[in-house]
């Protein structure tokens, strides 16, 4: 037996029907309403290659979305709004909404809906009809293909909300599989690339910074009598993409905003949704320059191995605060990012950003270590070559290191045996050489590292043995001799002396010297070589004297 109320449910529904019948046969035009992009980017330049791959993928029967992710203030919004509007010239409808301030699947609907409905020729709606119906009956009367822009999609996938993400992908899900005619393009700080398993055929565009030329250009249309090779204006403008949204001063969508403070508060906003490690792991990174691989990102964070290293810049070039160098596996923080995580550091996480400048010293303090090892014991060039690329840093390491009395020790011991290597290695410009060693020397006798001072200054007196009587070497090792020195130092000290008496033409003074330092050198990596090199001196020195036996005898231990 049917019931009273199932019968008044089904006349409702056949009401509803009849409803929608009649409005479609009143309305004589198609449901299209106008596209309601924002203004058109004045003086857009420089993303023209993007916004073409972009405009090729939205029209393209193969991807049903698209995504521009990257840094905050790179120009993600101005790519999208530009694409939207060739887009429109081309004859494709384009809707705009942007997400900021959505907390859920709900608001979103809501704020598509709104749209479509403030267009709609219909008076009346079935009631009880759920906001998602509705929304598919609008989109199910646009016959033409179309695209939806959803700007600053993260707002609402990291508002917090439970199951956000899930149910955003799952109304897209819902939408695309209805309406094929139906294209969406996303812009987002953060690669959704975990999206990929979902939808088939998802395109993800990373906006970087803008190129020089393009930067130049731009200084050229918005101040005319600027300079095409006024590089600092455009490096000032490279950093400020976001400034290519309506003119060079609205970052956000409030002009009343100070420009700083709007685009401080694009990388604060992103800055926040980091977890902890990573908030300390990009801090700890913002005492890096220029490139870095694995291997020095592991030691400025602490971490014990550089596959772990890796995971963490994935997930940080993932969320647009790293970028991939053109060197192989190697990563970059652009400078604007760079700038806003050494402020954080040092207003707000300065214990983390001492200790991570201090892994980074040692890490380069122990890689000299290493490369003056191989140099003192397989005479290997690519030593040479590997500290050329990290000259800056390894020299810049062993200053500062110096200059801390918690690292100094090691920075002292790794410098009293790195003289001849680093003499190789700057030959021609002691003047590299004599800044290390005045520092060195001068924060040991500083810090009371008397072994330290006496062993330094020892190794100080290298660079200048041949240089006679305008050298300094001799002062040096005299002020060596009188402090506490080992049996080995000692002997290095008699070596050099011995070595710069002959410079002097003190022949017969310097050969005894050099004969004296043999017995007290001992067997390290840099004291063999010089004792090497005093048996090739003696042996020339007794040839000279009409000692054959002594000069083979020496010859013959030098061999060995």
């Amino acid at each position: 037996m049917v019931k009273v109320e199932d019968l008044a449910l089904l006349e409702r529904k056949i009401d509803d029907l009849k409803l929608i019948m009649d409005q479609n046969q009143t309305d004589s035009k198609p449901f299209l309403p106008p596209s309601n992009l924002p203004s058109k980017v004045p003086h857009f330049t420089g993303r023209l290659r993007e916004c073409e791959d972009i405009s090729n993928h939205l029209t393209s029967k193969s991807s049903r979305i698209v995504s521009i992710w990257g840094s905050p203030g790179f120009g993600k919004t101005s790519v999208a709004t530009e694409v939207g509007h060739q887009l429109r010239t081309g004859g494709l409808p384009v809707y705009f909404f942007s997400m900021r301030g959505l907390l859920s699947k709900a608001d979103l609907t809501s704020q598509l809906l709104n749209f479509f409905r403030r267009h709609s020729t219909k008076d009346q709606m079935p009631q009880r009809m759920s906001i998602e119906d509705e929304l598919s009956l609008f989109l199910s009367e646009i016959s033409g293909e179309f695209v939806m822009i959803l700007d600053n999609a993260d707002d609402l996938l990291e508002s917090g909300a439970p199951n956000v993400k899930e149910d955003f992908i799952n109304l897209l899900e819902v939408i695309l599989s209805q309406f094929r005619n139906l294209t969406f393009l996303l812009t987002t700080r953060e690669s959704l690339e975990y999206i990929n398993v979902h939808f088939e055929g998802h395109q993800a565009m990373r906006i970087g910074p803008l190129h020089e030329s393009f930067s130049q250009t731009l200084v050229g249309r918005l101040i005319p009598k600027a300079e095409p090779h006024n590089a600092q204006l455009s490096q000032f403008l490279d950093s400020f993409k976001e400034s290519l949204e309506s003119n060079i001063f609205e970052l956000l969508d409030n002009p009343d905003y100070p420009s700083y403070l709007r685009l401080k508060f694009l990388f604060e906003s992103s800055f926040q949704r980091l977890s902890l490690s990573e908030k300390e792991a990009l801090v700890s990174l913002s005492v890096l320059s220029g490139d870095f691989n694995h291997s020095v990102a592991a030691a400025v964070m602490g971490v014990k191995t550089a596959l772990e290293a890796r995971k963490i810049l994935l997930r940080l070039r993932r969320k647009s605060f790293l970028d991939s160098s053109s060197k192989p596996e190697s990563f970059s923080m652009h400078k604007l990012v760079l700038s806003f995580a050494r402020e954080r550091g040092e207003d707000e996480m300065k214990e983390t950003m001492l200790n991570s400048k201090a892994r980074l010293f040692a890490f380069y303090v122990s890689l000299f270590k290493k490369l003056n090892k191989r140099v003192l014991t397989e005479q290997s060039m690519q030593a040479f070559v590997d500290f050329y690329e990290e000259k800056q840093n390894i020299i810049q390491s062993l200053m500062e290191s110096c200059s801390d009395p918690k690292t100094c020790h090691v920075a002292f011991g790794v410098l009293t045996e790195a003289e001849i290597f680093l003499d190789s290695l700057f030959w021609c410009e002691g003047k590299i050489i004599h800044k290390i060693y005045d520092h060195t020397t001068k924060e040991a006798q500083m810090f009371g590292k008397r072994v330290s001072y006496s062993q330094l200054m020892v190794s100080s007196a290298f660079f200048e043995v041949t240089g006679g009587i305008h050298g300094r070497s001799m002062t040096l090792l005299s002020k060596a001799e009188g402090l506490s020195l080992s049996v080995g130092d000692k002997g290095k000290l008699l070596c050099y002396r011995g070595i710069c008496q002959l410079g002097l033409g003190l022949i017969d003074n310097g050969a005894q010297n050099l004969q004296n330092a043999l017995c007290l050198m001992n067997d390290s990596p840099e004291q063999r070589i010089l004792r090497v090199t005093a048996l090739q001196i003696l042996v020339t020195y007794f040839l000279f004297k009409k000692k054959n036996a002594t000069s083979l005898e020496l010859y013959t231990k030098a061999l060995h």
